[in-house]
């Protein structure tokens, strides 16, 4: 049962849409019993449980007051500042693997687990009681490996939190690391358990797709650049996974063009593709097809796209490839096309980036 509190809290919360997380037709209330800010421990990103290990050690061995526990950061990690050292503390706390009597801290039974087994298990359950989005960065991702920045975009819409900034979710990432949950690879995070079977499937598409389907992803990626673009390959779009996409910005996380190239397969499910990167904000459709089958994919969206029928664009190879071309011709000044993005490319009339 929920105290008159939690029922007063959660009406406060009703009223308030900046809890509330709207996403395929459903809504979901941030969960009272959770709590927001998690704090994190010194030593290193990666080596939180390490040190929460030592300092539960001295706990059990010393009983200490607060006041020792916070010498005590300071003793062995050389943190001068008294606020810092105050957070520490609270963030042992708050994990529920202590209990305080008279002003003193001693082990609980969960406690004496942890240390007893190494079962780190038992931490990652505590992090999953206490806060809010620990379980939900898992769930995430178990379905893709994603940027820190996108996985913070999505953990924030699918935990509902009103954090304005990275830090909690890096936090928790961390934590998740120290863990042994979720490993960084290069600019992505995966989940350590899916890891394998993520490389695995990511060279068997890669092995699947033809020379020349990887030949015009290139393309697409240098003639973003080209253009004044920041471009990545493999984009995903909640989940929906595009050959190439363009970004105005480097940080912002939706893009501007997204693309799909099709060669096999169903031409109506790469149509929806592009449909449902519209529904998602995304106003710079392509489809990229044989010139043999440009009409047949005309006219399925004329019939049963009308949605996307003014925005999307079906272009052939020999289209990006002579978009390309313009393109360079046009940036005498630039002597390589990679990682040009200077400032004339981004003052281009409008017509040239919507080809």
């Amino acid at each position: 049962m929920y105290s008159p509190t939690q029922i007063r809290y959660a009406l406060h919360l009703v009223r308030d849409k900046s809890f509330f997380l709207a996403q395929d037709m459903s809504i979901r209330l941030v969960d009272v019993n959770k709590l927001s800010t998690l704090g994190y421990l010194p030593g290193g990103n990666k080596t939180y449980v390490d040190s929460l290990r030592k300092c539960l050690e001295y706990v059990r061995q010393d009983n200490p007051t607060q006041r020792l526990i916070m010498k005590w950061f300071q003793d062995n990690f050389g943190s001068q500042s008294e606020n810092v050292n105050v957070s520490y503390v609270r963030t042992v706390k708050n994990l529920a693997l202590t209990q305080e009597h008279r002003s003193k801290f001693s082990i609980n039974q969960l406690g004496e687990q942890f240390l007893n087994s190494g079962d780190k298990s038992i931490v990652f359950r505590q992090l999953d009681r206490r806060f809010i989005g620990i379980s939900d960065i898992v769930d995430i991702l178990s379905k893709e490996s994603l940027t820190l920045d996108r996985l913070c975009f999505l953990l924030k819409r699918k935990a509902g939190t009103k954090w304005e900034t990275q830090k909690q979710c890096e936090i928790r990432v961390n934590w998740l690391q120290s863990l042994g949950y979720v490993v960084e690879d290069g600019s992505r995070y995966y989940l350590a358990a899916a890891r394998d079977g993520t490389a695995r499937k990511e060279q068997e598409r890669q092995r699947r797709e033809s020379k020349k389907h990887q030949e015009i992803k290139d393309l697409i990626v240098e003639l973003g650049q080209a253009n004044g673009y920041f471009t990545e390959k493999e984009f995903a779009v909640e989940g929906c996974r595009y050959d190439a996409a363009w970004k105005r910005l480097e940080y912002p996380l939706a893009p501007s063009h997204v693309f799909e190239i099709h060669e096999r397969g169903s031409l109506d499910r790469a149509l929806r593709k592009l449909k449902f990167a519209y529904m998602n904000g995304i106003g710079e459709l392509f489809l990229i097809i044989d010139s043999k089958k440009k009409q047949k994919a005309e006219d399925l969206v004329e019939t049963t796209l009308s949605e996307i029928k003014s925005i999307i664009k079906i272009r052939t190879p020999e289209d990006m490839k002579g978009w390309y071309e313009k393109s360079i011709a046009a940036d005498e000044g630039a002597k390589t096309v990679g990682g040009y993005r200077g400032i004339m490319p981004r003052m281009r009339k409008k017509s040239r980036s919507t080809n």
